[in-house]
């Protein structure tokens, strides 16, 4: 099952401000969807981004709950 993320922990994930990762949701380079009142965007979406915008993807940082075995 793929992990969904807020729009915060992609902030957090990118190094980027939360208003940043918004403008890329408006702008369509990055999907989401809505589950009930929030945004969210699944693994998938946040893979597709990072290929697409290198720039971002050299600025990734591991997600705060995931341990140092699921990096590998």
């Amino acid at each position: 099952m793929s992990k969904n993320y807020s729009i915060n922990e992609i902030a957090h994930i990118l190094s980027v401000s939360r208003i940043t990762v918004v403008r890329k949701i408006k702008d369509g380079s990055l999907k989401s969807s809505k589950q009930k009142n929030r945004r969210i965007i699944s693994e998938e979406d946040l893979n597709a981004f990072l290929q697409t915008h290198p720039k971002y993807a050299k600025m990734v940082k591991p997600h705060p709950h995931q341990s140092d075995a699921e990096v590998d």
